[in-house]
């Protein structure tokens, strides 16, 4: 039986909620913060799993508690089965094979620098370690040296930074098939809207557009002439509007025919150019690397097995198939892309930042064992630290991300 949240303090613009779920499911509890703290007018949002309470800061202004108490109590599963993500242990053990570490081509996209780096790592730590056994013949500290060639710390950094970024997206709905997808979002340059994205909004969302639009002589003429079924999805805007603020400003909209109603919501969008396809398959050169291709058409993985960009789906509550690109999204909820590409090149700022920091302790720790001041147990202590350190810094950073 569904639980229901009960308020066991309130004042104006402060709430405290009890909700059993939280002390049983943390994946739960996490659910019902992502679906609070994206209302209107609510400032954050923090759960305490031992006693199954949250505490809720708002803008009394904005929104009321009556809000807040509904969408706390909404079903904390998602509109339609979306596999799990991998645990981050799994993740984790799948880089460190050593058969893929012996490979030229880096078998991991997301990996491809940290591998060529720990190559060179474990070349040089190898020669300084020859170098030393064969002029002192020291076995300990060849040894000690050889624990800090181990790539394990270079390949946890950005795997954790894109595992925990990956649970966040998750926890706000946004459905990632695997967390190498971010290292692609995050050099996107280009963005392609195709136009059965522009027209999912919801039945109030278009009444609502076309009672504010009626004065547009424009917008009169195409709904005398029938040719407005569906309208623009509202939240498109916000989308559109997010990414420039990203930094992205070349964006198109891709459309199977020339379409005048398009056109015209082209210009509210303010993007000057429309592409058209062929059998709904855009020409491969618009869909390089470092492309976002938007889509809701109801065989996505068309476009996804063609394209080489970003696929983001765009679905509707009544859809219950499961998703098989590569990132999918509730067309209410397509506004929340923007802030995944910015967390996506903050987890990209903060890798550069703590690999330089780890290779800095491996040299240093490569240097005191050459001469003789660590044995292999100190080694493996300062590795430990090391990496426990980096590990649990970058976790903390991606989790309080902003969301704006």
């Amino acid at each position: 039986m569904f639980c229901r949240s009960k308020v066991v303090f309130s004042i104006p613009g402060r709430v405290r909620f009890h909700h059993p779920a939280a002390m049983q499911d943390q994946k739960a509890a996490r659910s019902m913060i992502g679906a609070v703290e994206d209302l209107p007018g609510v400032i954050s949002v923090s759960a305490n799993r031992r006693t199954g309470n949250f505490l809720v800061r708002y803008d009394a202004r904005k929104i009321t508690e009556q809000e807040i108490t509904a969408r706390m109590d909404e079903p904390v599963n998602g509109d339609i089965p979306l596999p799990a993500l991998k645990s981050f242990a799994r993740t984790v053990k799948g880089a460190l094979n050593p058969a893929l570490f012996l490979k030229k081509t880096s078998p991991i996209g997301l990996l491809h620098s940290e591998y060529h780096l720990s190559r060179r790592l474990a070349l040089a730590s190898v020669f300084l370690a020859l170098t030393v056994y064969l002029l002192k013949s020291v076995a300990g500290q060849f040894l000690a040296m050889l624990i800090f060639a181990i790539p394990a710390v270079i390949f946890a950094i950005p795997l954790t930074a894109f595992y925990y970024a990956a649970v966040r997206a998750d926890n706000r709905k946004i459905y990632l098939k695997e967390i190498s997808s971010l290292e692609r979002l995050r050099r996107s340059e280009t963005v392609y809207i195709h136009e059965s994205a522009l027209i999912t909004g919801s039945r109030r969302e278009n009444e609502n557009l076309i009672y504010r639009n009626l004065n547009n002589p424009e917008f009169r003429k195409f709904l005398e002439l029938g040719k407005i079924n569906e309208l623009l999805n509202i939240k498109i805007t916000d989308f559109v509007f997010g990414i420039r603020e990203n930094g992205i400003t070349d964006i198109a909209i891709a459309v199977n025919e020339d379409n005048e109603l398009i056109g015209m919501i082209a210009g509210q969008l303010g993007v000057e150019r429309v592409v058209r396809l062929h059998d709904n398959v855009a020409v491969l050169d618009f869909f390089q690397d470092h492309t976002i291709i938007v889509t809701a058409e109801e065989q996505p993985e068309k476009i996804y097995h063609t394209a080489k960009g970003f696929v983001l789906y765009v679905y509707n509550k009544n859809r219950k198939e499961e998703i098989r690109t590569e990132a999918a999204v509730h067309s209410k909820d397509i506004q929340k892309i923007p802030w995944l590409v910015g967390l996506s090149r903050y987890c990209k700022e903060l890798t550069v930042r703590c690999e330089n920091s780890a290779i800095a302790v491996h040299s240093l720790g490569m240097l005191l064992s050459a001469l003789g001041y660590l044995n292999p147990v100190g080694a493996l202590s300062v590795y430990g630290i090391n990496m426990a350190g980096q590990i649990l810094f970058i976790k903390r950073k991606v989790l309080s991300y902003q969301k704006d």
